[in-house]
Protein backbone atom coordinates (compact mmCIF):
# COMPACT_ATOMS: atom_id res chain seq x y z
CA UNK A 1 0.00 0.00 0.00
CA UNK A 2 2.88 2.36 0.73
CA UNK A 3 4.33 1.82 -2.76
CA UNK A 4 0.93 2.50 -4.31
CA UNK A 5 0.61 5.72 -2.30
CA UNK A 6 4.06 6.88 -3.45
CA UNK A 7 3.14 6.11 -7.08
CA UNK A 8 -0.14 8.04 -6.85
CA UNK A 9 1.53 11.03 -5.20
CA UNK A 10 4.31 11.06 -7.80
CA UNK A 11 1.79 11.08 -10.65
CA UNK A 12 -0.22 13.87 -9.07
CA UNK A 13 2.92 15.90 -8.38
CA UNK A 14 3.88 15.72 -12.05
CA UNK A 15 0.44 16.66 -13.41
CA UNK A 16 0.06 19.48 -10.86
CA UNK A 17 3.49 20.77 -11.82
CA UNK A 18 2.75 20.64 -15.55
CA UNK A 19 -0.53 22.45 -15.23
CA UNK A 20 0.83 25.10 -12.88
CA UNK A 21 3.83 25.77 -15.11
CA UNK A 22 1.73 26.18 -18.25
CA UNK A 23 -1.52 27.75 -17.08
CA UNK A 24 -1.04 31.20 -15.56
CA UNK A 25 -3.62 32.14 -12.92
CA UNK A 26 -5.41 35.41 -13.84
CA UNK A 27 -4.46 36.94 -10.48
CA UNK A 28 -0.78 35.98 -10.56
CA UNK A 29 0.32 39.32 -12.00
CA UNK A 30 -1.16 41.51 -9.30
CA UNK A 31 0.05 39.12 -6.57
CA UNK A 32 3.59 39.51 -7.91
CA UNK A 33 3.40 43.31 -8.22
CA UNK A 34 1.77 43.69 -4.80
CA UNK A 35 4.56 41.67 -3.23
CA UNK A 36 7.17 43.82 -4.94
CA UNK A 37 5.35 46.96 -3.81
CA UNK A 38 5.23 45.78 -0.20
CA UNK A 39 8.93 44.95 -0.23
CA UNK A 40 9.78 48.37 -1.62
CA UNK A 41 7.35 50.63 0.24
CA UNK A 42 5.48 48.61 2.86
CA UNK A 43 1.75 47.78 3.02
CA UNK A 44 -0.20 50.27 0.86
CA UNK A 45 -3.03 52.04 2.67
CA UNK A 46 -5.14 52.51 -0.45
CA UNK A 47 -5.47 50.73 -3.78
CA UNK A 48 -2.29 51.22 -5.82
CA UNK A 49 -3.44 49.67 -9.10
CA UNK A 50 -6.81 51.08 -10.19
CA UNK A 51 -7.94 54.48 -11.44
CA UNK A 52 -11.59 53.78 -10.65
CA UNK A 53 -11.22 53.30 -6.86
CA UNK A 54 -7.75 54.65 -5.94
CA UNK A 55 -8.87 55.82 -2.47
CA UNK A 56 -10.36 52.47 -1.46
CA UNK A 57 -8.75 51.03 1.68
CA UNK A 58 -7.88 47.68 0.14
CA UNK A 59 -7.12 44.68 2.35
CA UNK A 60 -4.67 42.20 0.87
CA UNK A 61 -5.40 39.12 2.98
CA UNK A 62 -2.66 37.28 1.09
CA UNK A 63 0.05 39.88 1.63
CA UNK A 64 2.65 37.47 3.03
CA UNK A 65 2.12 35.06 0.14
CA UNK A 66 2.51 37.97 -2.27
CA UNK A 67 5.84 38.81 -0.66
CA UNK A 68 6.94 35.19 -1.00
CA UNK A 69 6.01 35.21 -4.70
CA UNK A 70 7.91 38.46 -5.22
CA UNK A 71 11.02 37.03 -3.57
CA UNK A 72 11.00 33.63 -5.28
CA UNK A 73 9.72 34.35 -8.79
CA UNK A 74 12.91 36.12 -9.95
CA UNK A 75 14.91 33.09 -8.76
CA UNK A 76 12.76 30.11 -9.73
CA UNK A 77 10.36 31.52 -12.31
CA UNK A 78 6.89 30.14 -12.90
CA UNK A 79 8.23 26.60 -13.37
CA UNK A 80 9.94 26.62 -9.97
CA UNK A 81 6.95 28.16 -8.20
CA UNK A 82 4.72 25.55 -9.84
CA UNK A 83 6.92 22.78 -8.41
CA UNK A 84 6.52 24.29 -4.93
CA UNK A 85 2.76 24.54 -5.41
CA UNK A 86 2.61 20.95 -6.66
CA UNK A 87 4.47 19.74 -3.57
CA UNK A 88 2.15 21.69 -1.24
CA UNK A 89 -0.93 20.33 -3.02
CA UNK A 90 0.33 16.75 -2.80
CA UNK A 91 1.06 17.43 0.87
CA UNK A 92 -2.62 18.30 1.33
CA UNK A 93 -3.59 14.95 -0.16
CA UNK A 94 -1.12 13.03 1.99
CA UNK A 95 -2.11 14.76 5.24
CA UNK A 96 -5.76 13.94 4.62
CA UNK A 97 -4.86 10.31 3.93
CA UNK A 98 -2.66 10.08 7.04
CA UNK A 99 -5.67 10.80 9.25
CA UNK A 100 -6.87 7.28 8.41
CA UNK A 101 -5.92 4.40 10.71
CA UNK A 102 -3.96 1.41 9.41
CA UNK A 103 -7.12 -0.67 9.57
CA UNK A 104 -9.02 1.45 7.02
CA UNK A 105 -6.31 3.30 5.09
CA UNK A 106 -6.64 0.97 2.09
CA UNK A 107 -10.25 2.10 1.67
CA UNK A 108 -9.16 5.71 1.35
CA UNK A 109 -7.10 5.21 -1.81
CA UNK A 110 -10.08 5.64 -4.12
CA UNK A 111 -11.10 8.90 -2.48
CA UNK A 112 -7.47 10.05 -2.56
CA UNK A 113 -7.45 9.59 -6.35
CA UNK A 114 -10.77 11.43 -6.68
CA UNK A 115 -9.45 14.28 -4.54
CA UNK A 116 -6.28 14.69 -6.59
CA UNK A 117 -8.20 14.60 -9.87
CA UNK A 118 -10.51 17.35 -8.63
CA UNK A 119 -7.57 19.43 -7.40
CA UNK A 120 -6.07 19.31 -10.89
CA UNK A 121 -8.92 21.49 -12.16
CA UNK A 122 -8.15 24.21 -9.60
CA UNK A 123 -4.40 23.95 -9.00
CA UNK A 124 -2.03 26.75 -9.97
CA UNK A 125 0.30 29.36 -8.50
CA UNK A 126 -2.32 30.91 -6.24
CA UNK A 127 -2.53 31.56 -2.48
CA UNK A 128 -5.65 29.42 -2.10
CA UNK A 129 -3.42 26.34 -2.25
CA UNK A 130 -2.12 27.23 1.22
CA UNK A 131 -5.61 27.04 2.70
CA UNK A 132 -5.93 23.52 1.30
CA UNK A 133 -2.69 22.54 3.01
CA UNK A 134 -3.35 24.27 6.35
CA UNK A 135 -6.86 22.81 6.49
CA UNK A 136 -5.49 19.32 5.89
CA UNK A 137 -2.78 19.96 8.48
CA UNK A 138 -5.43 21.08 10.99
CA UNK A 139 -7.47 17.93 10.45
CA UNK A 140 -4.37 15.78 10.74
CA UNK A 141 -3.41 17.35 14.08
CA UNK A 142 -6.97 16.95 15.36
CA UNK A 143 -6.96 13.28 14.34
CA UNK A 144 -3.78 12.72 16.35
CA UNK A 145 -5.32 14.50 19.36
CA UNK A 146 -2.09 16.28 20.19
CA UNK A 147 0.01 19.30 19.20
CA UNK A 148 -2.80 21.63 20.30
CA UNK A 149 -0.31 24.24 21.42
CA UNK A 150 0.74 24.66 17.79
CA UNK A 151 -2.69 25.91 16.64
CA UNK A 152 -2.25 29.59 17.63
CA UNK A 153 1.02 29.73 15.68
CA UNK A 154 -0.64 27.99 12.74
CA UNK A 155 -3.51 30.49 12.60
CA UNK A 156 -1.15 33.42 13.07
CA UNK A 157 0.60 32.35 9.88
CA UNK A 158 -2.58 31.28 8.08
CA UNK A 159 -4.31 34.63 8.64
CA UNK A 160 -1.43 36.41 6.91
CA UNK A 161 -1.05 34.14 3.87
CA UNK A 162 -4.68 33.58 2.82
CA UNK A 163 -8.17 34.55 3.91
CA UNK A 164 -9.40 30.95 4.13
CA UNK A 165 -8.40 30.58 7.79
CA UNK A 166 -12.03 30.67 9.14
CA UNK A 167 -12.60 27.12 7.85
CA UNK A 168 -9.71 25.95 10.03
CA UNK A 169 -11.14 27.80 13.02
CA UNK A 170 -14.50 26.16 12.32
CA UNK A 171 -12.86 22.72 12.38
CA UNK A 172 -11.06 23.50 15.65
CA UNK A 173 -14.25 24.93 17.17
CA UNK A 174 -16.31 21.89 16.15
CA UNK A 175 -13.68 19.60 17.65
CA UNK A 176 -13.85 21.54 20.92
CA UNK A 177 -17.64 21.22 20.98
CA UNK A 178 -17.28 17.51 20.29
CA UNK A 179 -14.93 17.16 23.25
CA UNK A 180 -17.46 19.00 25.40
CA UNK A 181 -20.28 16.65 24.37
CA UNK A 182 -18.13 13.52 24.72
CA UNK A 183 -16.73 14.30 28.17
CA UNK A 184 -19.81 16.19 29.39
CA UNK A 185 -17.66 18.90 30.84
CA UNK A 186 -16.09 22.03 29.47
CA UNK A 187 -12.64 21.25 27.94
CA UNK A 188 -10.93 24.34 29.34
CA UNK A 189 -7.57 23.72 27.67
CA UNK A 190 -9.04 23.10 24.21
CA UNK A 191 -11.38 26.06 24.55
CA UNK A 192 -8.46 28.29 25.54
CA UNK A 193 -6.48 27.17 22.49
CA UNK A 194 -9.50 27.82 20.27
CA UNK A 195 -10.06 31.33 21.64
CA UNK A 196 -6.35 32.16 21.42
CA UNK A 197 -6.33 30.93 17.82
CA UNK A 198 -9.14 33.38 17.03
CA UNK A 199 -7.35 36.26 18.74
CA UNK A 200 -4.07 35.78 16.86
CA UNK A 201 -5.86 36.21 13.52
CA UNK A 202 -6.15 39.90 14.42
CA UNK A 203 -2.35 40.13 14.39
CA UNK A 204 -1.99 41.27 10.80
CA UNK A 205 -1.36 44.58 9.02
CA UNK A 206 -5.11 45.29 8.81
CA UNK A 207 -6.37 44.24 12.24
CA UNK A 208 -10.12 43.52 12.37
CA UNK A 209 -10.50 44.80 8.80
CA UNK A 210 -9.16 41.42 7.69
CA UNK A 211 -12.30 39.76 9.03
CA UNK A 212 -14.42 42.40 7.31
CA UNK A 213 -12.73 41.61 3.99
CA UNK A 214 -13.26 37.87 4.43
CA UNK A 215 -16.91 38.38 5.31
CA UNK A 216 -17.52 40.73 2.37
CA UNK A 217 -16.21 38.06 0.00
CA UNK A 218 -18.19 35.26 1.62
CA UNK A 219 -21.47 37.20 1.65
CA UNK A 220 -21.23 38.97 -1.73
CA UNK A 221 -23.93 37.64 -4.04
CA UNK A 222 -22.27 39.19 -7.09
CA UNK A 223 -19.32 36.82 -6.71
CA UNK A 224 -21.56 33.76 -6.94
CA UNK A 225 -23.50 35.25 -9.80
CA UNK A 226 -20.69 36.46 -12.07
CA UNK A 227 -17.36 34.89 -10.99
CA UNK A 228 -17.38 31.31 -12.28
CA UNK A 229 -15.19 29.82 -9.55
CA UNK A 230 -17.57 31.19 -6.92
CA UNK A 231 -20.67 29.87 -8.65
CA UNK A 232 -22.62 26.84 -7.32
CA UNK A 233 -21.15 23.48 -8.22
CA UNK A 234 -24.52 21.77 -8.06
CA UNK A 235 -24.78 22.16 -11.85
CA UNK A 236 -21.16 21.14 -12.56
CA UNK A 237 -22.14 17.73 -13.88
CA UNK A 238 -18.83 17.34 -15.73
CA UNK A 239 -16.96 17.22 -12.39
CA UNK A 240 -17.78 13.53 -12.09
CA UNK A 241 -15.14 13.09 -9.37
CA UNK A 242 -17.20 15.34 -7.08
CA UNK A 243 -20.42 13.42 -7.60
CA UNK A 244 -18.72 10.05 -7.37
CA UNK A 245 -17.12 11.14 -4.10
CA UNK A 246 -20.51 12.29 -2.81
CA UNK A 247 -22.03 8.97 -3.82
CA UNK A 248 -19.41 6.90 -2.02
CA UNK A 249 -19.67 8.92 1.19
CA UNK A 250 -23.47 9.07 1.23
CA UNK A 251 -23.72 5.33 0.53
CA UNK A 252 -21.62 4.41 3.57
CA UNK A 253 -23.23 7.18 5.64
CA UNK A 254 -26.73 5.77 5.19
CA UNK A 255 -25.56 2.48 6.68
CA UNK A 256 -23.41 3.70 9.57
CA UNK A 257 -24.49 7.24 10.41
CA UNK A 258 -25.22 6.22 14.00
CA UNK A 259 -21.57 5.24 14.52
CA UNK A 260 -20.20 8.78 13.98
CA UNK A 261 -20.59 11.71 16.34
CA UNK A 262 -23.14 14.43 15.64
CA UNK A 263 -20.43 17.10 15.47
CA UNK A 264 -18.67 15.30 12.62
CA UNK A 265 -21.99 14.97 10.81
CA UNK A 266 -22.65 18.67 11.28
CA UNK A 267 -19.25 19.68 9.93
CA UNK A 268 -19.63 17.36 6.95
CA UNK A 269 -23.04 18.87 6.24
CA UNK A 270 -21.58 22.39 6.49
CA UNK A 271 -18.77 21.61 4.07
CA UNK A 272 -21.18 19.88 1.72
CA UNK A 273 -23.31 23.02 1.58
CA UNK A 274 -20.18 25.10 0.99
CA UNK A 275 -19.04 22.81 -1.83
CA UNK A 276 -22.45 22.84 -3.50
CA UNK A 277 -22.82 26.60 -3.15
CA UNK A 278 -19.36 27.44 -4.56
CA UNK A 279 -16.97 25.45 -6.75
CA UNK A 280 -13.92 26.91 -5.00
CA UNK A 281 -14.90 24.97 -1.85
CA UNK A 282 -14.96 21.55 -3.52
CA UNK A 283 -11.34 20.80 -2.60
CA UNK A 284 -11.99 21.61 1.06
CA UNK A 285 -14.90 19.17 0.98
CA UNK A 286 -12.66 16.43 -0.38
CA UNK A 287 -10.01 17.09 2.28
CA UNK A 288 -12.53 16.58 5.08
CA UNK A 289 -14.39 13.83 3.21
CA UNK A 290 -11.27 11.66 3.53
CA UNK A 291 -11.31 12.07 7.31
CA UNK A 292 -15.07 11.57 7.48
CA UNK A 293 -14.98 8.44 5.35
CA UNK A 294 -12.30 7.05 7.66
CA UNK A 295 -14.75 7.36 10.56
CA UNK A 296 -17.46 5.59 8.58
CA UNK A 297 -15.10 2.85 7.40
CA UNK A 298 -14.06 2.17 10.98
CA UNK A 299 -17.69 1.36 11.72
CA UNK A 300 -18.00 -0.68 8.52
CA UNK A 301 -14.90 -2.80 9.23
CA UNK A 302 -15.94 -3.36 12.85
CA UNK A 303 -19.28 -4.78 11.68
CA UNK A 304 -17.78 -7.45 9.40
CA UNK A 305 -16.37 -10.88 10.11
CA UNK A 306 -13.12 -12.20 8.61
CA UNK A 307 -14.72 -13.66 5.48
CA UNK A 308 -16.65 -10.47 4.82
CA UNK A 309 -13.50 -8.41 5.26
CA UNK A 310 -11.75 -10.47 2.60
CA UNK A 311 -14.63 -9.82 0.21
CA UNK A 312 -14.55 -6.12 1.07
CA UNK A 313 -10.83 -5.89 0.32
CA UNK A 314 -11.32 -7.58 -3.05
CA UNK A 315 -14.23 -5.30 -3.90
CA UNK A 316 -12.19 -2.29 -2.84
CA UNK A 317 -9.46 -3.20 -5.33
CA UNK A 318 -11.99 -3.26 -8.15
CA UNK A 319 -13.37 0.08 -6.96
CA UNK A 320 -9.90 1.60 -6.90
CA UNK A 321 -9.23 0.29 -10.40
CA UNK A 322 -12.47 1.73 -11.74
CA UNK A 323 -11.92 5.09 -10.09
CA UNK A 324 -8.32 5.21 -11.32
CA UNK A 325 -9.39 4.47 -14.89
CA UNK A 326 -12.08 7.18 -14.89
CA UNK A 327 -9.74 9.70 -13.27
CA UNK A 328 -6.98 8.97 -15.78
CA UNK A 329 -9.43 9.83 -18.55
CA UNK A 330 -10.40 13.08 -16.84
CA UNK A 331 -6.75 13.97 -16.19
CA UNK A 332 -5.93 13.25 -19.81
CA UNK A 333 -8.67 15.59 -21.01
CA UNK A 334 -7.49 18.28 -18.62
CA UNK A 335 -3.86 18.01 -19.69
CA UNK A 336 -4.81 17.98 -23.37
CA UNK A 337 -6.67 21.24 -22.82
CA UNK A 338 -3.53 22.75 -21.28
CA UNK A 339 -2.11 23.14 -24.78
CA UNK A 340 -4.78 25.75 -25.51
CA UNK A 341 -4.29 27.48 -22.15
CA UNK A 342 -0.77 28.78 -22.62
CA UNK A 343 -0.14 32.43 -21.85
CA UNK A 344 -0.12 33.28 -25.56
CA UNK A 345 -3.63 31.85 -25.93
CA UNK A 346 -5.12 33.11 -22.67
CA UNK A 347 -3.57 36.56 -22.31
CA UNK A 348 -2.80 39.50 -24.63
CA UNK A 349 0.95 38.87 -24.84
CA UNK A 350 1.43 40.38 -28.32
CA UNK A 351 -0.94 43.22 -27.61
CA UNK A 352 0.84 44.22 -24.40
CA UNK A 353 4.18 44.08 -26.22
CA UNK A 354 2.75 46.54 -28.74
CA UNK A 355 1.61 48.90 -25.97
CA UNK A 356 5.06 48.76 -24.39
CA UNK A 357 6.64 49.95 -27.63
CA UNK A 358 3.91 52.49 -28.43
CA UNK A 359 3.35 54.75 -25.40
CA UNK A 360 -0.08 56.32 -25.06
CA UNK A 361 -1.67 59.02 -22.95
CA UNK A 362 -4.76 58.59 -20.79
CA UNK A 363 -5.99 55.36 -19.21
CA UNK A 364 -6.29 51.80 -20.46
CA UNK A 365 -9.47 49.71 -20.27
CA UNK A 366 -9.32 45.92 -20.51
CA UNK A 367 -11.09 42.80 -19.31
CA UNK A 368 -11.52 41.75 -15.70
CA UNK A 369 -9.58 38.54 -16.30
CA UNK A 370 -6.75 40.38 -18.01
CA UNK A 371 -6.36 43.01 -15.30
CA UNK A 372 -3.82 41.07 -13.25
CA UNK A 373 -1.70 40.28 -16.28
CA UNK A 374 -1.67 43.92 -17.42
CA UNK A 375 -0.74 45.11 -13.90
CA UNK A 376 2.27 42.80 -14.13
CA UNK A 377 3.34 43.63 -17.68
CA UNK A 378 2.45 47.35 -17.70
CA UNK A 379 3.29 48.41 -14.14
CA UNK A 380 3.05 52.12 -14.94
CA UNK A 381 -0.56 51.81 -16.09
CA UNK A 382 -3.52 51.69 -13.71
CA UNK A 383 -6.55 49.50 -14.35
CA UNK A 384 -10.32 49.88 -14.49
CA UNK A 385 -10.90 46.48 -12.86
CA UNK A 386 -8.99 43.36 -11.79
CA UNK A 387 -9.42 40.25 -9.68
CA UNK A 388 -9.13 42.03 -6.32
CA UNK A 389 -12.15 44.26 -6.77
CA UNK A 390 -15.48 42.38 -7.17
CA UNK A 391 -16.57 43.02 -3.57
CA UNK A 392 -15.25 46.55 -3.21
CA UNK A 393 -17.78 49.28 -2.40
CA UNK A 394 -17.19 52.85 -1.31
CA UNK A 395 -18.76 56.29 -1.34
CA UNK A 396 -16.08 58.77 -2.39
CA UNK A 397 -16.76 61.71 -4.68
CA UNK A 398 -15.06 61.54 -8.05
CA UNK A 399 -14.48 57.78 -7.88
CA UNK A 400 -16.52 54.72 -8.71
CA UNK A 401 -18.68 53.45 -5.87
CA UNK A 402 -18.60 49.91 -7.30
CA UNK A 403 -16.14 49.37 -10.16
CA UNK A 404 -17.13 45.74 -10.74
CA UNK A 405 -20.76 46.78 -11.02
CA UNK A 406 -19.80 49.45 -13.56
CA UNK A 407 -17.81 46.86 -15.51
CA UNK A 408 -20.80 44.52 -15.62
CA UNK A 409 -23.13 47.36 -16.62
CA UNK A 410 -20.80 48.30 -19.48
CA UNK A 411 -20.81 44.74 -20.77
CA UNK A 412 -24.59 44.57 -20.58
CA UNK A 413 -25.04 47.90 -22.34
CA UNK A 414 -26.65 49.46 -19.26
CA UNK A 415 -23.94 52.09 -18.88
CA UNK A 416 -22.80 54.47 -21.61
CA UNK A 417 -19.28 53.64 -22.71
CA UNK A 418 -18.88 57.20 -24.03
CA UNK A 419 -19.70 58.59 -20.60
CA UNK A 420 -17.35 56.22 -18.76
CA UNK A 421 -14.48 56.86 -21.20
CA UNK A 422 -14.85 60.60 -20.71
CA UNK A 423 -15.16 60.35 -16.90
CA UNK A 424 -11.94 58.32 -16.49
CA UNK A 425 -10.03 59.68 -19.51
CA UNK A 426 -9.93 56.26 -21.16
CA UNK A 427 -8.08 56.60 -24.45
CA UNK A 428 -6.98 53.02 -25.10
CA UNK A 429 -8.90 49.74 -25.04
CA UNK A 430 -7.62 46.18 -25.02
CA UNK A 431 -10.47 43.84 -25.87
CA UNK A 432 -10.73 40.25 -27.18
CA UNK A 433 -11.10 39.64 -30.86
CA UNK A 434 -14.66 39.54 -32.03
CA UNK A 435 -14.23 36.04 -33.42
CA UNK A 436 -13.98 33.45 -30.63
CA UNK A 437 -11.15 30.96 -31.02
CA UNK A 438 -12.63 27.75 -32.43
CA UNK A 439 -10.27 25.56 -30.40
CA UNK A 440 -11.49 26.96 -27.11
CA UNK A 441 -15.03 25.99 -28.12
CA UNK A 442 -13.96 22.36 -28.18
CA UNK A 443 -12.88 22.39 -24.55
CA UNK A 444 -14.95 20.24 -22.19
CA UNK A 445 -17.61 22.27 -20.40
CA UNK A 446 -15.99 21.78 -17.01
CA UNK A 447 -12.81 23.45 -18.33
CA UNK A 448 -14.35 26.42 -20.14
CA UNK A 449 -14.67 28.40 -16.91
CA UNK A 450 -10.88 28.38 -16.65
CA UNK A 451 -10.50 30.34 -19.89
CA UNK A 452 -10.42 34.14 -19.51
CA UNK A 453 -13.29 34.83 -21.88
CA UNK A 454 -15.86 37.53 -21.41
CA UNK A 455 -19.24 37.29 -23.05
CA UNK A 456 -19.58 41.05 -22.92
CA UNK A 457 -16.55 41.65 -25.17
CA UNK A 458 -18.63 41.76 -28.36
CA UNK A 459 -20.93 44.52 -27.13
CA UNK A 460 -17.97 46.39 -25.69
CA UNK A 461 -16.23 46.34 -29.06
CA UNK A 462 -19.31 47.73 -30.78
CA UNK A 463 -19.81 50.30 -28.05
CA UNK A 464 -16.17 51.34 -28.39
CA UNK A 465 -16.56 51.92 -32.13
CA UNK A 466 -19.65 54.02 -31.52
CA UNK A 467 -17.73 56.02 -28.90
CA UNK A 468 -15.09 56.99 -31.46
CA UNK A 469 -12.44 54.33 -30.80
CA UNK A 470 -10.67 52.74 -33.75
CA UNK A 471 -8.71 49.45 -33.96
CA UNK A 472 -4.97 50.07 -34.36
CA UNK A 473 -3.44 46.66 -33.65
CA UNK A 474 -4.67 43.08 -33.52
CA UNK A 475 -2.73 40.24 -31.89
CA UNK A 476 -3.46 36.58 -31.32
CA UNK A 477 -6.20 37.02 -28.73
CA UNK A 478 -7.13 40.69 -28.70
CA UNK A 479 -7.42 44.03 -30.45
CA UNK A 480 -6.20 47.43 -29.32
CA UNK A 481 -8.48 50.41 -29.89
CA UNK A 482 -7.57 54.06 -29.47
CA UNK A 483 -9.50 57.28 -29.62
CA UNK A 484 -8.01 60.02 -31.76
Amino acid sequence: MKKLLILICTIFFLVFWIRGAVVLDPDFGWHLKMGQLILAHGIPKTDPFSYTMPSFHAVDHEWLTDVFIALTFPIFGLVGLSAIVAAITVGSLVLGYLTLSKRVCQYGIGLLILSGTTMLVFVGVRPQILTWFFFAFTLWMLSKKKFFGVFPLLFLLWANVHGGFPIGLAALGMYTVGMWIEKRRLPVYHLSIFLLSILVTFVNPYGYHLWQEVWSSMSDRALRQYIIEWQPSIFAFDLFSLWLGFGVIIGILLLFWRKVGIVSHAFFFLLSLMALSSMRNIVLWFVFATVYMGMLCEALVASLDKEQLVRLRIANRFVIGGIALCCLVQMGITLMAVRDMRQERMYPVQEVAYLKSHPFYGHLFTLYNWGGYVIWQLPNEKEFIDGRMPSWRQNIAGESSYAFGDYLALGMGKLSFTKVAKEYNITTLLLPKEKTDTKSRKLPAFLKWLMPTDQSSFSLSKAALKAGFHPIFSGEVGTIYQRY
